[in-house]
């Protein structure tokens, strides 16, 4: 019944399905190396693990380990090529512990220096074991070959066996207190019973086993039964349940194993049955009623694959499925920095920014942009470039269209012919320009090879002749070209502004403007609208700023200053200038508008009051004896006003905050506070 009960749980296999994207076919990329629960270790020492709080359910290292060991108690440890031993958190990065070196072998939490000691990854010397060559864990015990051959255990002081050459010895596996194997360079499997060690009776003698001469690795069920796997990439199980004499006959064979080179049981969620449950122990996998073991194989061919319920599913490295590139800005300016950023998206959903020495970005229009020391590219010219980076088999590309932010000068309407300056408009373009003999202009954009003559109505491109509008001339001073030549080129569009009297170069998204010498009067002018109507008119500063009462003032323009703000320029009689910066259109109107602020005449004139009624005034003073104009014109508009009439005397009160003018008639009688 034992015997039956152990068949149940050795062919009772169930594979769950794994992610697809650990099931996809990798190109071109490193085998797996080791797995471990839910961390997969590569050849190349990428280390994947599997961590559910991550954005993508995954995290991607670049090491160098040798070896990982995924434990119980939320750390996990890995040795690396120096022999040195790191530690993660489940939620942290792994740290190198520089102070555990020298290492030879990791065995879960404990490991072998090159000097024989035994140490736990706490630190902890083993004072047990000496001159140790190979060690395996079987739950709190250690068992090791030293350098006279002897194989022992630290629970005994016994000998478990020994051997000739212990550099044969090539793994050992134990279970619990109860059982103890190794496994030679020629296959030889010896196994253990530890309780007959430890009695070693008449009734219960201890005597090593030789279980098979044909394996290529061994490891424990956690019934008790000794795995087996054979050269012939068999798997086969031994019977704890049987007699003594019988326990370590291979007697079951997991026929659905085949090819394989090492066989344990499988404890992690790469394979994720949401079926299946697990004992307090998470060592049997409990589903109604039955045990269910779940079998992690690595094959001879290198594959790793999980087997349940009569179903195989591979465990296979994440490979990359996609690559972005990103500019920081796809419409930069000349002269702006430009950067890319790169990510690479793996089958299993993980993304990571690809750095600049794994990617290798080309440009299809590279005089348009310059490469600098950061990484970062400085555009040149304008134009479109077509961007394109290449990584792990996968390619894309982005468009960046480059326009010019200022506009240039110096474009001419002239017999129907619009012209356009030579220089300036080709090194906006990115162009290198030769001007060998004053006359003759040779042009590299890119392939394209241009050669400009000044009188001349033929062009060469690339050699071979193009037949201008007009020919290249000199005007106002300037080495001009007719702009219909850049579509003959097909370098750009054009398009000519009548409204503005500007030119528009086009190519794709990317353009420039070169305005002609009315281009900027025709603008400004639209611009101001309504507002025209105050240049040329003179003002009397009443209040505004700190500027100089009753002062003359003419507007001599009104500059657009960005959105729909002025800048409203003044010039005094004696030609210093004035500006009321930044003021928005409906203000300079109201602002233009409002005798408080400017008077539309002179009031010198207008009113022919005496010198010291002026100096009273202007330094914004009342007395008795003004009038309201001048009271008015002194202290401004009263907060509010009351009126009183009786017997032909009309008595006023103005309020001014906290003063008080009362005037009767309209002369000023007192001023007081309350």
């Amino acid at each position: 019944m034992k015997k039956a009960l152990l068949t149940v749980i050795m062919f009772c296999l169930v594979a769950v399905g794994l992610p697809v994207s650990l099931a996809e076919a990798a190109p071109k990329t490193a085998s797996v190396k080791l797995v471990d629960q839910d961390a997969i270790l590569l050849e190349d020492g990428t280390l994947w693990l599997k961590r559910l709080w991550e954005p993508t359910g995954y995290k991607k290292y670049e090491t160098d380990f040798t070896t990982i060991f995924i434990g119980s108690n939320m750390k996990s440890y890995a040795l690396n090529s120096k022999g040195e031993l790191v530690y993660w958190e489940n939620s942290k990065d792994p740290v190198v512990d520089k102070k555990q070196n020298n290492i030879k072998q990791l065995d879960g939490y404990d490991y072998l220096k090159n000097d024989g000691t035994v140490w736990d990854v706490y630190g902890q010397k083993n004072e047990k074991i000496k001159d140790a060559v190979l060690i395996g864990t079987a739950d709190n015990e250690i068992l090791y070959v030293n350098n006279q051959g002897e194989i022992r255990i630290t629970s005994s002081i016994y000998l478990l066996d020994k051997v000739d050459d212990p550099s044969s010895v090539v793994a050992m596996e134990g279970y619990s207190n109860r059982y103890a194997a190794y496994l030679d360079k020629n296959g030889k499997v010896v196994a253990a019973d530890l309780t007959a060690l430890f009695f070693n009776t008449n009734d219960y003698p201890y005597s090593p086993v030789t279980v098979t001469e044909d394996a290529v690795d061994i490891s424990f069920h956690s019934s008790g039964a000794l795995i087996v796997t054979k050269k012939d990439g068999t798997v086969w199980l031994t019977d704890p349940s049987a007699s003594s004499k019988d326990r370590f006959k291979l007697t079951s064979q997991v026929t659905e194993i085949k090819n394989a080179v090492q066989t344990s049981l499988y404890y992690g969620t790469l394979v994720d049955d949401p079926n299946a449950g697990r004992n307090a122990n998470q060592d049997i996998i409990v589903n109604t009623g039955r045990n269910v073991p779940q079998w992690l194989v690595k094959h001879k061919d290198g594959s790793w694959k999980v087997y349940r319920d009569g179903q195989v599913f591979n465990i296979e490295s994440p490979v990359v499925s996609g690559l972005t590139i990103t500019a920081s800005s796809t419409k930069p300016s000349v002269g702006d920095k430009l950067s890319f950023k790169i990510v690479q998206t793996y089958s299993n959903g993980y993304k990571e920014n690809l750095p600049g020495k794994e990617a290798k970005l080309t440009f299809d229009k590279p005089y348009l942009v310059k490469a600098l020391s950061d990484g970062t590219y400085k555009t040149l010219g304008v134009g479109e470039t077509k961007v394109s980076v290449s990584a792990n088999d996968n390619s894309k590309s982005t468009t960046v269209s480059i326009s010019l932010s200022a506009n240039l000068t110096g474009a001419i309407s002239k017999d129907n012919t619009t012209y356009l300056p030579l220089v300036s408009v080709f090194k906006a373009l990115g162009a290198t320009i030769s001007n060998k003999d004053s006359k003759t202009f040779d042009i590299s954009l890119g392939d394209q090879k241009l050669q400009l003559k000044t009188g001349q109505k033929k062009a060469k491109l690339n050699g071979k002749d193009i037949t201008l509008n007009q020919p290249v001339q000199v005007l106002n001073g300037s080495t001009v070209f007719p702009a219909s030549l850049l579509t003959k080129a097909s370098i750009a569009k054009i398009e000519w502004d009548k409204k503005y009297k500007k030119m528009k170069i086009s190519i794709g998204k990317a353009s420039m403007v070169v305005e002609s010498s009315e281009t900027a009067a025709i603008e400004k002018k639209e611009k101001q609208g309504s507002l025209s109507q105050f240049i040329n008119k003179s003002y009397w500063v009443n209040r505004y700023s700190n500027w100089e009462r009753f002062m003359k003032l003419t507007v001599t323009d009104i500059v657009p200053a960005g959105g729909d703000n002025f800048d409203v320029v003044f010039k005094s009689a004696g030609g210093k200038t004035y500006t009321m910066g930044s003021t928005s259109r409906d203000f300079v109107s109201s602002i233009l508008n409002d005798q408080y602020t400017f008077l539309p005449f002179d009031p010198y004139k207008k009113y022919n009051w005496s010198a010291s009624t002026w100096k009273l005034i202007k330094a914004e003073k009342v007395a008795v004896g003004m009038s309201k104009t001048q009271v008015e014109l002194s202290w401004g508009r009263p907060s509010s006003t009351s009126k009183l009439t009786s017997n032909g005397f009309t008595v006023e009160v103005w309020r001014y905050g906290t003063q008080y003018v009362s005037f009767t008639n309209g002369i000023v009688q007192s001023i007081y506070t309350l």
